[in-house]
């Protein structure tokens, strides 16, 4: 869409501009004219024109601390076990360069898709089927996926009966079965010796 030279009165998402302040000079990519807007929400921002027509600055600020904010309010539980164990899940699963993804997302292991997009639906699964601190997330089939027929919440004794290999650990599977930090694993469980 082409904008006319005189940008007054025109919306750009929550801003309004009022008038021309001045012009600046970025360098090598020229001037530019600086445009002063209101935000919808009552504060008021200097705008290079670019930013505005191009879309890249739609308010004062406010839209993203609210869009940061209503993204950290979704469930209320990003610094619980329960979110810790979800994220490690997919973690696992879904990025190559976790150090436990040949063991999980290399040998083809997924989480299905109802947990894997939605925390929310993964913590009603946790509740109705007995989570607690001192449990763990456990597949019955080690060669299955992460999904409510095949997972179950279990002491660390029997998720270690259930492994493919039990002779080997990491200290990273070790936090993620107990609920708590890399070095908080390595301090209780290597430096312990």
């Amino acid at each position: 869409m082409k904008y006319p030279k005189d940008l007054t009165g025109l919306r750009f998402g929550r801003l309004t501009v009022i008038d021309k302040v001045g012009i600046t000079n970025q360098g090598a990519r020229g001037s530019r004219s600086v445009w002063r807007c209101k935000c919808d929400c009552g504060n008021y921002k200097d705008v290079i024109r670019n930013s505005l027509v191009c879309g890249n600055t739609k308010s004062c600020g406010c839209l993203e601390e609210e869009t940061k904010k209503s993204m950290h309010i979704k469930h209320g539980m990003a610094k619980t076990r329960l979110y810790r164990i979800w994220c490690g899940m997919r973690d696992r699963c879904n990025r190559s360069n976790n150090s436990d993804y040949t063991h999980y997302g290399g040998r083809g292991i997924k989480v299905c898709s109802e947990w894997d997009g939605d925390f929310t639906k993964f913590k009603e699964w946790a509740i109705q089927n007995g989570y607690t601190e001192d449990l763990t997330i456990d597949r019955i089939n080690t060669d299955g996926d992460y999904c409510p027929e095949n997972c179950r919440w279990a002491t660390r004794k029997e998720q270690t009966r259930n492994r493919q290999i039990t002779k080997k650990i990491s200290i990273a599977e070790i936090a993620e079965i107990d609920g708590i930090s890399y070095q908080e694993a390595y301090n209780k469980y290597v430096l312990r010796k």
